[in-house]
């Protein structure tokens, strides 16, 4: 096993005079991701060093090292095969939403009477275009909410009655199951392996926006097995805005027409010399790639960004997270006075995770006690959400406890 990981915060540029528990919002770039990027644009200015295969191997290698954190521990052993033929089917794209507009684009199983089903406050991406789908084919929305309370008015039980409901309204007019591994304003994990299941009982494709877990928390990616699977780069992934990968299954990326037609992702375009128009397209999901993915900047950024990603794992920098909130004993702290949170494991995550305040305290109050002393979180509905990553410190989080205590 592993040695457990220290704080890596050397690897980063963040302020010294200030706290930063708001990765879900935006995570830091790296060092090293950041000299990517500086090298890309040193490169850019001299298009000569800039070469026909440039267009291809860095996209290639990104695939590459997408499909090793998804495939987890199997990448570490000699379970090549397993990772390449997850590589196939992974996508370059420019944002979570284009992931997910090329499913709905070829969701030809959804048609009037069908249902989607997604979860309450759920984030756009994974929304907006199945309701766009639904206007188009007369399918239906169903949107399971976040009960208000739990039986017995435990708080602790909300997440899990939630899941519970959202199994529930899965039936055999479900076709599509568009929720994702946790809720973006408050971290509620939901259960994709029970999710799973009832996707094979109906027939129903699975969609998952992993943007907020994907790098910061084990996902059994072999276990779960998405339909669609989709990732913006620029939170956990500590990757550039403006880029994201995305995982189409066979059965989606079968017979299946992109939203964009890019030249690149067509048979033979590697052959500059001999370039023609083609008919046919690269094999696996390569047909869902944006324009210009070799963006020789962000590529190059994201794919350092991956790299020390799984050089840590995705275990360890959870196991980081959550060991911060175990030493200063924060949740139980805020807990005595007054403020709420998802005490039952099953249901909440270590890297993000929503605190519900107290009545007494105002939104105003809390911006003002986090603005004074430089404390960077996010107010998401009516959970203050708290996003810790391997930069940050004990002191970071009995900061953050000592200021809301103060109020």
């Amino acid at each position: 096993m592993a040695a457990p990981l220290k704080c890596q915060r050397h690897l980063f540029r963040l302020p010294r005079d200030e706290v930063f528990l708001n990765c879900a919002y935006m995570g830091p770039l790296t060092k090293e991701a950041e000299r990517a990027g500086i090298a890309g644009l040193r490169r850019k200015r001299a298009p000569t060093r800039i070469r026909a295969e440039d267009f291809f191997n860095d996209p290639l290698l990104l695939r590459l090292e997408f499909a090793k954190l998804l495939a987890g521990e199997h990448s570490r052993g000699s379970d090549a095969g397993f990772v390449s033929s997850i590589a196939q089917q992974v996508a370059i794209v420019p944002s979570a939403s284009y992931g997910v507009a090329n499913a709905a684009a070829n969701a030809r199983h959804v048609r009037k009477g069908s249902r989607i089903v997604v979860v309450g406050n759920q984030f756009p991406s994974n929304y907006y275009p199945w309701t766009t789908l639904a206007h188009r084919t007369g399918a239906t929305v169903t949107v399971v909410d976040r009960p208000s309370t739990s039986p017995g008015g435990q708080t602790s039980s909300i997440a899990a009655q939630w899941n519970e409901q959202l199994l529930d309204a899965i039936d055999a007019s479900v076709a599509v199951i568009a929720v994702d591994p946790l809720h973006w304003a408050d971290g509620t994990l939901f259960d994709l392996h029970a999710l799973r299941k009832r996707a094979d009982e109906v027939g129903a494709w699975l969609v998952t926006d992993a943007t907020q877990c994907l790098g910061a928390m084990p996902l059994d990616f072999e276990g779960i097995a998405p339909d669609v699977l989709v990732c913006a780069s620029y939170k956990w992934l500590l990757g550039p805005y403006s880029l994201g990968l995305a995982y189409y299954s066979e059965r989606v990326t079968q017979d299946a027409e992109p939203i964009e037609e890019s030249w690149t992702n067509r048979v033979r375009s590697d052959d500059f010399a001999n370039l023609r128009l083609e008919t046919e397209y690269r094999p696996g999901a390569a047909r869902f790639e944006m324009g210009e993915r070799a963006n020789f900047i962000h590529v190059p950024m994201l794919l350092a960004a991956l790299r020390q990603i799984n050089a840590w794992s995705p275990a360890a920098v959870s196991a980081y997270c959550g060991q911060l909130a175990d030493a200063t004993r924060a949740l139980s702290r805020l807990s005595s006075a007054g403020y709420s949170y998802e005490t039952d494991s099953r249901f909440r995550t270590p890297h993000l995770f929503g605190i519900r305040v107290p009545p007494r305290v105002s939104e105003d109050a809390i911006k003002r006690a986090m603005q004074e002393r430089s404390i960077h979180v996010s107010l998401r509905g009516d959970a203050l959400r708290i996003s810790p990553h391997v930069y940050n410190t004990k002191r970071d989080m009995n900061k953050l406890v000592d200021a809301l205590l103060a109020l």
